[in-house]
C-alpha cells in the first residue's frame, strides 16, 4: 500500500524532466506494486513528441487533464477536466496527439510498463483477449459536462472490488468525500479551496493519499472546489 500521505502542496514541488518536453513529480507510490499517482507535464515547443504506435500497458491507466488538449487516437480530444480510463491490456494509442502544452493527473494500478502494438487488430480501443473488464474503458472530453448527482460525477467503478473515481463539488460547510471505512482515500484540488477543522488549507493543486485505517482530513468548510476523488480496498 502507498504510504500515508496527509497533505502535499503539488504546487511547491519541483518537475523531474526524465526527457525533454516531458516533466513529472511523483505524488506517491506503491513499494510494493509500483502503483503510482503523478502529475504530467508536456512540451511539444521542447521537443516532445506524442507517440506514433499503438500500445498497451498490464496496469489500469488513467488521467484527468488540468489543462492543455490531448488525444489517443485524433479524433477523440480531451480538454481541462478531460478524463480516460485504460482498463489493463487494452490497446489504445493508434494515433495519439499533443497539440500543445498539456498538464494531467495519471494514475496506474501497477508498475507502468508499456508494450507498442505496431500492426493492431483494429484502429480502435479493444481489449487483447477479445473480454472487456468489469470496469470498462472511458473516454470524457470534459468530465464535469453533465451526469451530476446531488454534486457527485462518477467516473467509474469496477463492481467487483468497489474500487473507482469520482469528481465532487463541494461548497459549504462540513464537506464529506464519502468514501467508505475500510477504503483507500486519494484525492486532488482543481479548482477552489477546503479548509479542514484544524485550519489546515487545501487549495488549488493539494494532493492527499490516506491508506485504509488512517486518519482522514476532517474538513470544516469548502469554498466553489472541485475535487478529483478516487478509492478502493487495497
Amino acid at each position: 500500500m502507498r504510504p500515508h500521505i496527509p497533505h502535499l502542496d503539488t504546487e511547491s514541488m519541483d518537475w523531474k524532466t526524465p526527457v525533454p518536453g516531458v516533466y513529472s513529480k511523483v505524488l506517491s507510490v506503491d513499494p510494493e506494486n509500483g502503483a503510482r499517482t503523478a502529475l504530467q507535464r508536456l512540451m511539444p515547443d521542447e521537443g516532445y513528441t506524442a507517440p506514433s504506435v499503438a500500445h498497451y500497458h498490464h496496469s489500469a491507466e488513467e488521467i484527468l487533464v488540468v489543462k492543455g488538449r490531448l488525444s489517443f487516437d485524433s479524433k477523440t480530444y480531451l480538454g481541462a477536466n478531460g478524463y480516460c480510463f485504460h482498463p489493463p491490456q487494452t490497446v489504445h494509442g493508434f494515433k495519439s496527439d499533443v497539440p500543445m502544452e498539456t498538464w494531467f493527473l495519471s494514475r496506474h494500478s501497477k508498475k507502468m510498463c508499456t508494450h507498442e502494438v505496431p500492426e493492431p487488430a483494429k484502429t480502435e480501443y479493444y481489449a487483447l483477449n477479445g473480454v472487456l473488464p468489469a470496469r470498462g474503458w472511458a473516454a470524457l472530453p470534459d468530465a464535469t459536462d453533465g451526469g451530476w448527482r446531488d454534486g457527485v460525477k462518477a467516473l467509474g467503478e469496477d463492481p467487483q472490488t468497489g474500487e473507482g473515481s469520482k469528481l465532487m463539488r463541494l461548497d459549504g460547510a462540513t464537506p464529506d468525500l464519502d468514501v467508505q471505512d475500510g477504503f483507500y482515500q486519494e484525492f486532488f484540488v482543481l479548482d477552489g479551496a477546503l479548509e479542514t477543522v484544524d485550519g489546515d488549507g487545501f487549495g488549488v493543486g493539494a494532493y492527499a493519499f490516506c491508506p485504509p485505517g488512517t486518519a482522514r482530513p476532517r474538513f470544516a468548510e469548502a469554498r466553489q472546489a472541485l475535487i478529483y476523488v478516487n478509492y478502493g480496498p487495497k
